[in-house]
């Protein structure tokens, strides 16, 4: 596997990657998608992190945060983002 020659096409794969690996593009397209894969490191990197990332989100039961923890990354936010 080697470095990227196409750059264009790896925009193009990250753009449409949820359709990938939700398997919803055409049979064409994801011809087109595993044919550049399959010869670019980066892109192989970068789905295996989005589908370990979805992976880990599947694990954990998604939990609404309580008020002290909404407001905490609100002041938060504000401060770092320097909003009033």
């Amino acid at each position: 596997m080697k470095k990227c020659k196409d750059p264009e096409r790896c925009k193009e794969i990250f753009k449409r990657l949820s359709e990938y690996v939700d398997d919803e593009l055409t049979p064409a397209i994801r011809k087109k998608f595993e044919r550049h894969i399959k010869d670019c490191k980066p892109c192989v990197d970068f789905i295996f992190s989005f589908e370990k990332t979805i992976d880990l989100c599947k694990k954990y039961p998604s939990k609404c945060p309580t008020e002290k923890i909404k407001k905490e990354v609100r002041a938060f936010l504000r401060k770092e983002l320097k909003i009033s």
